[in-house]
Parts: C-alpha cells; structure tokens; sequence
C-alpha cells in the first residue's frame, strides 16, 4: 500500500508536525508516529509473506510433472491475475516464469474476453520468446510451442491463470496435466 516515498515523505510530515510540539506532546507524538511506522512495515512484511507463499505453488506444479521414473517436465512457472495479470507468484523464485507486465495483460486479456484471436495471429510471448498458438480447449485452457524452445500450458481458474513451460524435447502432455491440477485446485477454493 504504501512505497518507501510515501513513508518517508510521511516520516517528514510527522517530524515537522512534532517540532511544533513541546514535552509531553512532543513525546506523544514520537510514539504516535512510531507506532505508524511500525504497523506500515509489518503490512510491508505481511504483503511479502503472502506473495512468497504463492511460490510454493511453483513447486507444486513443478512436482505434478513428474513422470513415472521421476522426471519433471516443467522448468518454470507462473500465476497471474486474471483480472489485469498482476502476478501472484514472484520473479524471486528460482523456477519462476518471468513474464513482464506486457505479456502478462497480453494473456490475462484473452482468457478474459475468451477471445484467442490475438494467440492465433500473434502467439503467445513468454520471457521475450513467442510461441506459435496450437489450441484452445473449452475457453479455458491453451497451448503454444515453438521449436527449440520448449511449450507452454495456460490453464485459467476463476480468477487466476496457472502458465508452465515445458522445456524442449520433453512432454508438453505432462506440462498440461500439472497445470490443470493447480488449476482446479484452485477453483476448489473460489479462486
């Protein structure tokens, strides 16, 4: 809610604000303006901790890619908002699929509208690499891929889009089928 600025221009504020003050005022004050500040950063850290959890779904997918000798068929992942692409997961993570705001309002816009016209005539770009638009099925899931490269899975939930990439030469199959676990999960909870 707040940035760094806001709480050091709120910082200044308070300290002019108190310099008019005398003793017990004065003191008053300072606690006032302490506590503020405390509570804003315990927001900070909250919003921190809340988005850093979102990560661990990162693992999770990666997990459900595994095949029956144990190998993972997903490198990297994501969670964007539908409404928009905010991210849910972060660019912190060492498996994240870093897409910027442009590719991720580019692909929260089409799962929105439902309209996969902008995939088909334009692809789907992820990490500056574009991906050539395969399918759509129900509305609600796509996939891309692009040789040499790997594919992608996109899956969307209620109010969010879970996206993999499948690194090339292996099976995009298995990609899917993780991506759909997350995915629903997800609806299970309203999300």
């Amino acid at each position: 809610m707040f940035g760094l600025k806001s709480l050091l221009l709120f910082s200044l504020f308070i300290n002019v604000l108190v310099s008019g003050y005398q003793g017990e005022q004065r003191n008053s004050l300072e606690d006032l303006m302490r506590r503020v500040l405390d509570r804003l950063e315990a927001q900070r850290h909250e919003r921190a901790r809340q988005s850093a959890s979102w990560d661990s779904y990162i693992d999770n997918l990666i997990a459900q890619s595994k095949d029956a000798s144990g190998t993972t068929h997903v490198d990297k992942a994501c969670i964007i908002g539908l409404d928009g692409g905010a991210q849910w997961t972060t660019d912190n993570h060492p498996n994240a699929l870093k897409l910027t705001q442009t590719e991720r309002t580019h692909i929260a816009s089409a799962f929105k509208s439902k309209n996969f016209t902008p995939f088909m005539t334009d692809g789907i770009t992820a990490e500056g690499t574009k991906y050539n638009f395969l399918r759509e099925e129900d509305g609600k899931k796509v996939y891309a891929k692009i040789r040499g490269q790997g594919a992608l899975s996109l899956q969307v939930s209620k109010t969010a889009i879970v996206i993999a990439h499948c690194p090339e030469g292996l099976q995009q199959g298995n990609a899917n089928k993780a991506v759909g676990v997350i995915a629903e999960y997800l609806e299970s909870l309203g999300m």
